[in-house]
């Protein structure tokens, strides 16, 4: 079992050099897991974070109204893994930093951009911003500004999953302040009883908005929590992104095969404050530590060791990535917003009803 090595920011944390497959969901074999698309995956990677500074940068000139940054640089490495694991059926239940998940799913940029500008073309149609995306075309089911109430609808999802009978699995983001929710609880304790073929991911970066761990959390290790459901959990570096793949592997084998729900708790931290634009009350120290632990350099050393990559390939991959993003931001600009006009859409239903809801009111 991996055990902590020390404190930071009132969490107990991974030693390095423990395996974090060894608590293996339900005696599984990591040797067997497939082997990690590292190439592929540090593309994803990078993408994600290039994209993150982009919209940061956009946001900070003011040249264009859009939704506020909720910045996932430093734990980009978990959306990617999980999503790079899942099956072409399974479903998505996202959180509030969970673009990389979208784009290991597949979502193109210029889709990513209509949300974050609200556009009219978006998946949210103008009406909600890109955090919250219901895009069913890639698998995903979409969220609410609800902190965890995306628990218990995965846990539903899930079931509507096994009834169709495709081996499908459902995938459920969320941080460790979402943890605390009856939300969680309830969602959790339905998926242990009626064995729904679901995993549930924490995003486990140590802060609830502004609230340290220690503040909120009287225990070092959320995965302890899943005993108590009557399902596995497993702890692991987060910031690993082979790790974080070969575990959402294994326990989306264990889904399939029937045997029920799993907990991963993804060690990580957000590299920036909750809010671009807000003060951070982490300490200097504490951030340092964590940006040694950075996913992104990790992915590339990863990739250059395996010989998946030159250097070259990969400043020039950087160089590239930039350009696309900066041409679907361009592309997205031109999209039409939402008009006035359009603001009851989808609010009252579009037959009969409509009148009759109306005049009721």
């Amino acid at each position: 079992m991996a055990q902590p090595d020390r404190e930071v920011g009132g969490r107990a944390q991974l030693t390095s050099d423990s395996n974090p497959i060894s608590r293996a969901v339900a005696g599984g074999d990591p040797a067997q897991a497939p082997s990690p698309p590292l190439r592929e995956m540090y593309r994803t990677l990078l993408l994600a974070r290039l994209f993150d500074e982009a919209q940061i940068r956009f946001y900070k000139s003011g040249k264009e109204k859009m939704e506020s940054v909720h910045s996932y640089i430093g734990q980009e490495a978990i959306g990617v893994g999980i999503g790079y694991a899942m099956a072409a059926g399974d479903q998505l239940l996202p959180s509030l930093r969970s673009r990389p998940a979208f784009f290991a799913r597949g979502v193109p940029l210029l889709v990513q951009w209509a949300g974050v500008l609200g556009r009219a073309d978006s998946p949210g149609r103008g009406l909600t911003g890109s955090r919250h995306m219901a895009a069913l075309q890639y698998g995903i089911v979409g969220t609410t500004g609800i902190l965890g109430a995306q628990i218990p609808v995965a846990t539903g999802v899930a079931m509507a999953l096994e009834a169709r009978g495709a081996g499908d699995c459902a995938v459920c983001l969320f941080g460790d302040g979402a943890a605390n929710r009856g939300d969680c609880h309830e969602g959790m304790n339905m998926a242990a009883i009626y064995r729904a073929p679901v995993v549930f991911v924490c995003e486990s970066n140590g802060v609830a908005e502004s609230q340290e761990w220690s503040s909120y959390m009287p225990i070092d290790d959320l995965s302890v929590r899943a005993q108590a459901y009557g399902m596995p959990g497993i702890r692991i570096d987060g910031n690993d992104i082979a790790a974080v793949y070969e575990a959402a592997q294994q326990a989306l084998a264990r889904a399939r095969e029937g045997k029920g729900p799993t907990l991963i708790v993804a060690d990580t931290c957000r590299l920036h404050a909750h809010v671009e634009g807000l003060p951070d009350f982490r300490t200097a120290e504490f951030m340092k530590t964590w940006a040694g632990r950075d996913p992104l350099p990790r992915a590339r050393a990863a990739v250059l060791e395996a010989g998946l990559a030159s250097e070259r390939e990969l400043d020039e991959l950087r160089v590239s990535l930039d350009l696309e993003i900066e041409q679907a931001l361009a592309a997205a600009r031109e999209l039409p917003v939402l008009e006035a006009e359009g603001l009851e859409r989808y609010v009252f239903h579009e037959g009969d009803a409509t009148t009759t809801i109306r005049e009721d009111r």
